[in-house]
């Protein structure tokens, strides 16, 4: 005895999932390349990292830590500049008006200062590794 054949509207539901798979992967394929394509743009291509990344001076760690530490920095920075209409001279202003504590001015790893410069209108803030 066969199986009955598959009528019309199960062909076309078994059709609608592999569609619908097929979207979901390229998808997450296409956001991939893109969130890479952005990485390179952003960062550039550093071969030093890749040439021997166990020894490297900058390690992904490294790089989450500055990223989380500079968004807590931009964060005291605006909230300076909607409080006084301007961004401060320094970041010791932020500490100053108690935006932020001592220690965020420095890196954790050595202690060395961040870079920050500002003209009142915008500002330009590195890690001091950089």
């Amino acid at each position: 005895m066969t199986a009955p054949a598959p009528t019309r509207r199960e062909r076309l539901a078994v059709f609608a999932r592999f569609v619908v798979r097929s979207a979901v992967t390229v998808l997450l394929v296409l956001t991939t390349l893109v969130l890479a394509a952005r990485i390179y743009l952003e960062r550039g291509w550093r071969p030093e990292r890749a040439e021997n990344a166990v020894s490297a001076p900058w390690t992904a760690v490294e790089e989450l830590e500055t990223i989380e530490h500079a968004a807590r920095l931009e964060s005291a920075l605006e909230v300076y500049r909607l409080e006084f209409e301007r961004y401060p001279r320094s970041l010791q202003d932020l500490v100053d008006e108690n935006l932020i504590g001592e220690r965020a001015l420095t890196w954790p790893g050595d202690g060395t200062e961040w870079f920050y410069e500002s003209d009142g209108d915008t500002w330009t803030l590195l890690p001091p590794t950089f």
